[in-house]
């Protein structure tokens, strides 16, 4: 996951995160949460003017609103660009998938024991 994580992503990596279903491994996502239904349309009394109103407001588990900070991963990795092409040699020198080989460290960081990584893994 990373900054440009938005939309129905962002709303699977919320739940990925709450409920505990994996290690969300990257960067913060973009904080633009989607939402599963269209919202209801509203029609102002006095003017007529018909408009759509989310009416839902996501709030993570520390408080913070979901559209403003997005997801914060379990293990933050630093920044990285995003490779030319895909294959397997390429792929296996990216610094973020090189992490998670390495068991989530890498030699420019080590993370924290306190991530919630499954110990059975």
């Amino acid at each position: 996951m990373d900054q440009y994580s938005a939309s129905a992503t962002e709303t699977y990596l919320d739940a990925v995160k709450r409920t505990g279903l994996a290690t969300l491994v990257g960067q913060r996502s973009a904080g633009a949460g989607g939402d599963y239904i269209i919202a209801p349309v509203m029609r102002l009394p006095a003017s007529g003017m018909i408009f759509r109103m989310a009416a839902d407001l996501d709030i993570n588990p520390d408080g913070t609103f979901l559209e403003l900070t997005g997801v914060q991963p379990d293990v933050e990795l630093p920044s990285c660009p995003l490779p030319d092409r895909v294959d397997r040699e390429i792929l296996l020198k990216d610094p973020w998938i090189q992490a998670v080989i390495n068991g989530l460290s890498t030699p420019e960081q080590t993370f924290p024991p306190s991530t919630n990584r499954n110990k059975d893994t």
